[in-house]
């Protein structure tokens, strides 16, 4: 298991192991290299009736760099096209960056698997999305707001058949001497396997211990050498990921 605090979104969330040499290498091996996380998402904005409707609706974010300026023609989930916001922008070296993702009001039927196809102005890409299924049957070494001790780690195993997980939490501790003084440390554990565990050094004030969510992922393991699953003009990281809130909570006295 490998844990690691991050401050960005996860992996558009996930991308860390995609650093900017290795980008820039990829690129100039290739036409085109993008990463792309596909997710769901519980409500989208109605604009006919202004309003935000509660409803599952598939979700996708992204960014692809080309050899050259470039634009996105479409972007092809199984043989509809489906709308899409992007921008645009240089890199140092003069590569064209394209970020993009759904739009807000857009409603896409979710679905278990199926083809995605990013058509550009210099060629194509085309990767399959896998959904996991969300973890369940989530279980603790402790019970629901138990006081975690001091040498007391927190061991959180469930169920699953995703690639690797991703473990949201924060701590929250009183800054003394004035207790009304709150910090709050945030942080993400990735593991390959259906356990996390957040060591006793980790929990070394007291305070309050959240567990706020579980990302499921499927797609390629992040670590250097990582190979894409993504096929055409280049190369690709597709992710499809799921996220089951938890909002448990522990008490540290330390």
């Amino acid at each position: 298991m490998k844990t690691k605090i991050f401050h960005i979104l996860i992996m558009l969330t996930a991308f860390v192991s995609c650093d900017e040499t290795s980008t820039i290498v990829e690129v100039e091996k290739n036409k085109l290299f993008a990463k792309i996380i596909v997710s769901t998402y519980p409500s989208y904005f109605d604009p006919d009736s202004n309003r935000v409707i509660h409803k599952t609706t598939m979700d996708f974010r992204g960014e692809i760099i080309g050899e050259r300026i470039t634009s996105i023609e479409s972007i092809i989930i199984g043989n509809k096209s489906v709308p899409f916001i992007d921008s645009y922008s240089i890199d140092p070296k003069n590569y064209g960056v394209i970020n993009f993702n759904k739009p807000v009001e857009a409603y896409i039927e979710p679905f278990r698997t199926d083809k995605i196809t990013i058509k550009t102005g210099i060629g194509e890409l085309e990767g399959i999305i896998n959904m996991p299924d969300s973890v369940s049957n989530i279980r603790y070494n402790h019970n629901l707001f138990d006081t975690l001790q001091i040498n007391d780690s927190l061991e959180i195993s469930f169920e699953g058949n995703a690639n690797y997980y991703v473990l949201n939490y924060w701590i929250t501790y009183a800054i003394p001497p004035d207790t009304n003084l709150i910090y709050i440390a945030t942080g993400e554990i990735i593991s390959k396997t259906n356990k996390f565990t957040i060591s006793s050094y980790m929990l070394n004030k007291s305070g309050i211990l959240a567990i706020n969510s579980i990302k499921s992922f499927n797609g390629p393991y992040l670590e250097e050498g990582s190979l894409g699953n993504m096929n055409g003009d280049g190369k690709g990281f597709l992710y499809s990921m799921v996220n089951q809130g938890i909002y448990n909570y522990f008490y540290i006295k330390k």
